[in-house]
């Protein structure tokens, strides 16, 4: 579909459709493509629908998770030069355990999904789940533990 078309049908101005289809392309739930003989920008959904939605959530959920692992990370350092007593110390190995579990799902999740210009559908992600991967989940899991 042309921006254009979707500006129309939608009822929303150019621009505000051309900023949202950017934050789709930007996520992989749209690609921009050339239809011949037009000089618009065209978008289509970059796979089937609503496997290319679920891929994209999961792909958010796996950057957020790293994001607050790091953050969750830099807490506990900080942290960890000010715990005096022991109950402080504990929170700021449960705060450091949070991070490490955020780590590892992002990890597991960046496992499963496909990688730039591959299948984008849940069978595709179902057979990224190896004996292989099975291990590595459970030593995560039992890392965490402890």
């Amino acid at each position: 579909r042309s921006m254009d078309d979707l500006s129309e049908e939608l009822g929303r101005s150019k621009s505000n459709v051309f900023a949202n289809l950017r934050a789709l392309e930007s996520l992989g739930i749209v690609r921009r493509v050339r239809v011949a003989g037009s000089a618009r920008d065209h978008f289509e959904l970059a796979a089937e629908y609503p496997d290319v939605l679920v891929v994209a959530f999961a792909r958010h959920l796996g950057h957020t998770l790293r994001d607050k692992s790091s953050e969750l990370a830099a807490i506990a350092d900080s942290l960890r030069d000010l715990a005096q007593g022991d109950r402080e110390r504990a929170t700021v190995r449960r705060v450091a355990r949070l991070g490490d579990t955020y780590a590892a799902v992002a990890e597991l999740i960046e496992a499963l999904l496909p990688g730039p210009g591959k299948p984008t559908d849940l069978l595709s992600i179902l057979t990224r789940i190896t004996p292989q991967l099975v291990k590595r989940a459970a030593k995560l899991i039992q890392a965490q533990r402890g």
